[in-house]
């Protein structure tokens, strides 16, 4: 970072540490390598020879570690991402469809997968880290390794046709 901003205390800004941090570790880097990374002068800093050799060889740590720190917080912020669902088609249809039209509106940028299955395969999945959360039917076998809580009453009702004859 100190090689495109030529300056301690540039690059403190805009790490968010305080100069005599980064100077700290600098210094002590130097030491632990035996080698000068940087040369300074009144105008600010820049790469040596062996500084330069040094950056060719981490620098795309450096970029891995940014962009992992970005994805991270496009993450948190909801930015990117997969919401991945159990439920069976009964609830994604008379329950759950409208949750996620909402969600994919503020959130449009997230996928959402539902996978349908039997109760008990998809509590595997879950527990599995496949899923990030069931909505099923209630009463099911309890199981203390998860948390369960209950979000609405639904009502079944079953018709049949039935013959008349006279």
């Amino acid at each position: 970072m100190l090689r495109f901003i030529g300056s301690i205390s540039k690059a403190a800004n805009s790490l968010y540490i305080s100069q005599p941090a980064i100077t700290k570790s600098i210094q002590k880097l130097e030491q632990e390598l035996g080698i000068t990374l940087f040369n300074r002068s009144p105008k600010g800093v820049c790469l040596t020879e062996n500084g330069k050799v040094f950056f060719e060889f981490i620098k795309n740590g450096v970029e891995s570690f940014f962009n992992g720190e970005h994805k991270l917080t496009a993450l948190n912020n909801l930015e990117t991402g997969i919401l991945r669902i159990g439920a069976s088609s009964t609830i994604t249809r008379y329950f759950l469809l409208p949750y996620i039209e909402k969600f994919h509106t503020l959130y449009p940028k997230i996928e959402i997968s539902i996978t349908n299955h039997l109760t008990q395969n998809m509590i595997s999945l879950l527990k599995k880290g496949s899923l990030d959360f069931l909505i099923v039917n209630l009463p099911m076998k309890l199981d203390s390794a998860l948390n369960i809580t209950p979000c609405a009453k639904l009502h079944d009702c079953f018709a049949r046709k039935f013959n008349i004859q006279n």
